[in-house]
């Protein structure tokens, strides 16, 4: 009851000391005023002369860096024909999708999902990443093949289907070709 009480006296004072105004007794002083909405804007800053704009636009000019491109347009390149546009290419990383889970023969597993497949040569071995993301999810060992996979493109890779339990993991530039078969996790 005392706290009620207490609470009472107290909406009752701040009702009273913060009661609200009405239209009319507006001075057209504040934000809510539509007729010079932006009388507090004019009065609060002062105009900006042409040499301070010059200087900042200056001074921001300055810290401005170029843009660079992945393709952009090279001055030692001398015609169409140049390879380096090919290896330029070749460089990226292709993306695919893995239908089902999947393990390798060294115990590997590859949840269903999509991925970016990294070939890297190490010990005169070729090994594709598999990754999402920065997470790698497995290093798969993969035997080279002189199979070409019958592809039109300069790097691919892709999952083809052997028989209802395996897969062939295949990749392809323009060095080599790989091959890999992985097995589906029930």
């Amino acid at each position: 009851m005392k706290k009620l009480f207490l609470s009472t006296i107290f909406l009752l004072f701040s009702f009273c000391i913060y009661a609200p105004t009405t239209a009319e007794q507006t001075d057209g002083t504040s934000w809510n005023d539509m007729i010079d909405f932006d009388r507090s804007w004019r009065t609060n800053h002062e105009a900006v002369t042409d040499e301070e704009f010059e200087k900042v636009m200056k001074r921001f000019e300055k810290k401005k860096k170029a843009k660079k491109y992945e393709f952009e347009a090279d001055e030692t390149r001398d015609s169409l024909n140049d390879m380096s546009i090919l290896n330029d290419i070749a460089n990226h990383s292709p993306i695919i999708l893995f239908p089902a889970n999947l393990r390798s023969y060294e115990g590997e597993y590859i949840p269903a999902g999509y991925y970016k497949l990294n070939c890297i040569k190490k010990n005169n071995k070729h090994y594709i990443i598999v990754s999402q993301g920065r997470k790698t999810y497995a290093t798969l060992e993969m035997q080279p093949t002189k199979e070409n996979f019958e592809s039109d493109s300069i790097q691919f890779a892709e999952i083809r289907s052997n028989d209802n339990e395996s897969m062939k993991l295949i990749y392809g530039n323009l060095d080599l070709n790989l091959e890999k078969n992985l097995y589906i996790v029930n």
